[in-house]
């Protein structure tokens, strides 16, 4: 087998323009692009930062089974539709315990 060394591979970066607009246009434009795909109903994106990260969370549930390959799917189409650049992330969730959330155990995000 002939496998490829991505290690030394430039990393996409993301556009001036794409930089430049605001994160309301970014939004609306991923949004646009979804619900053009096979991908809507499935995710919703929260937040689009200048540097290409773009965070979803899932609409509904989804088997763990196919959170990954629906998250790397969904982030190749907007690389090859929009912006090269992006990066997708899944936003946490917070933990739906409740076992330990009558134990008063809390799990904090980096968030709070």
């Amino acid at each position: 087998m002939n496998f490829k060394n991505y290690a030394d591979s430039e990393t996409p970066s993301v556009s001036l323009e794409w930089e430049t607009i605001s994160e309301d246009e970014r939004i609306s434009r991923l949004h646009g692009l979804l619900n053009e795909s096979k991908f809507r109903g499935y995710f919703r994106i929260t937040r689009a930062e200048h540097s290409g990260f773009v965070y979803v969370i899932f609409s509904s549930p989804i088997p763990v089974s196919k959170r990954g390959t629906l998250l790397l799917d969904l982030e190749d189409y907007f690389k090859m539709n929009l912006e090269p650049g992006i990066s997708l992330w899944c936003e946490p969730l917070g933990d739906k315990n409740s076992l330990r959330n009558l134990r008063g155990i809390q799990i904090k995000s980096v968030k709070d």
